[in-house]
């Protein structure tokens, strides 16, 4: 088992909107009306910018959406937030029902005080609208993992949402009996990993466990403790795995950019990888992986994968 601190929160966030839509990779979207949001609720000096403001140590805005230092500390890679939105793969709706968005919410740091602030600013946010035409929601609901809600039909009580650590992580491992020899590892969002300066279009399976060990150690250094994942330590212990099948293609998506007023690229890998072996003990490392993402640009949704038994 690894050391892991960090405490965090994981919600699905559900709009029904009152047209249907055409959005397809929603979560820079959301993103972008987040930072929106948050931006005009909590900046109190928009005359100047942020690094320059004298206030922005005590700015709500700042701390989550820019959040270059914490405490004290200088963050060179700004993906480094203490949130993460990822996509939620909805089932076909019945024509005539309204068209539902959801896509996962995860605060992380000091969850408690975050959430409320989220909850309100994503209600805000269905409010005003979506995307470019403004597609209103008529309802924002919340539920917790199990599926039971949180909040509901836009109410304005928020109940508390769970709070997991890696204690949770490793009961979940320890619960499963039959554990799997072998594993599809699907890669649903943009993956976006750099060797030697330049992005991967081929990876493997020690690829993966190094950008998880990385992302996580990150996360940690930041907003937990001082523990660390050593990840050629693990790939090391136990027997062999090997990636014995790839399904994986080179895709850009993008999102547009209100800051520099265009369109950015988005580019990665999307696919599957087929992982066969001793793959045990690195079950809390991919399932932290499905949480907190992998690789660049995981503020923007990219580097999200979903994990299937294939035993």
């Amino acid at each position: 088992m690894i050391d892991f601190s960090l405490k965090w929160t994981r919600v699905r966030i559900e709009y029904e909107l009152k047209k249907r839509h055409h959005f397809d990779f929603i979560v820079p979207m959301i993103r972008g009306a987040l930072g929106y949001s948050l931006y005009e609720s909590y900046c109190k000096n928009k005359l100047v910018q942020c690094n320059g403001c004298k206030i922005n140590s005590s700015c709500i805005y700042y701390r989550i959406f820019e959040s270059p230092e914490y405490e004290g500390k200088k963050v060179k890679n700004f993906s480094i937030h203490p949130f993460q939105l990822s996509q939620y793969e909805y089932p076909m709706e019945e024509p005539g029902e309204s068209k539902k968005i959801s896509f996962y919410l995860t605060l992380f740091g000091e969850p408690e005080m975050l959430y409320p602030i989220f909850i309100t600013e994503l209600n805000r946010i269905g409010i005003v609208g979506l995307g470019k035409s403004l597609i209103k929601a008529g309802k924002m609901n919340v539920y917790n993992l199990e599926g039971n809600p949180l909040v509901s039909n836009g109410s304005n009580v928020i109940k508390s949402p769970p709070i997991y650590s890696i204690a949770d992580v490793n009961s979940m491992i320890e619960s499963i009996y039959d554990k799997p020899n072998k594993i599809k590892m699907k890669f649903i969002t943009p993956l976006q990993i750099k060797s030697n300066g330049r992005l991967l279009n081929r990876i493997n399976f020690s690829h993966i466990i190094r950008a998880i060990a990385r992302r996580l150690n990150m996360i940690e250094k930041y907003y937990g403790g001082s523990n660390r994942i050593k990840a050629d330590q693990i790939l090391k212990n136990g027997g062999e795995v090997e990636t014995i099948a790839t399904r994986l293609d080179w895709v850009s998506h993008s999102r547009y950019s209100t800051r520099k007023k265009q369109k950015m690229p988005l580019p990665g890998i999307v696919g599957q990888l087929i992982i066969s072996g001793d793959i045990s003990r690195f079950f809390p490392l991919l399932l932290l992986g499905e949480i907190f993402h992998i690789g660049a640009k995981t503020t923007f949704g990219l580097g999200q994968f979903i994990i299937y038994s294939e035993s």
